[in-house]
């Protein structure tokens, strides 16, 4: 999260909304699963992981876990913003 002031910044230039989930107290696998219970995926443009390869597989175990509870729903595209140590998956 120490880069997240920059890509924040990012996001302002592009007037971007966008909601940030970070795994404090609830893993981002959880959360991500559970915000696309309550809205509905046709609330989202696009899912976008910040991170790295541990980040990267949260969010896409959480998008799965959704998509695997409802096999009929759309998903949004997901993005990377690779922002880690290594980035071996970016």
């Amino acid at each position: 999260m120490k880069r997240w002031p920059e890509v924040k910044a990012l996001f302002g230039s592009f007037k971007f909304e966008y909601e940030l989930l970070s795994g404090a107290d609830v893993p981002i696998d959880v959360q991500v699963r559970q915000r696309l219970e309550r809205a509905g995926t046709s609330e989202f443009q696009v899912i976008a992981g910040i991170g790295g390869d541990g980040t990267q597989s949260a969010c896409i175990n959480g998008i799965m876990a959704f998509k695997n509870a409802r096999p009929g729903a759309v998903v949004p595209p997901y993005g990377f913003i690779p922002m880690g140590v290594g980035n071996d998956i970016a």
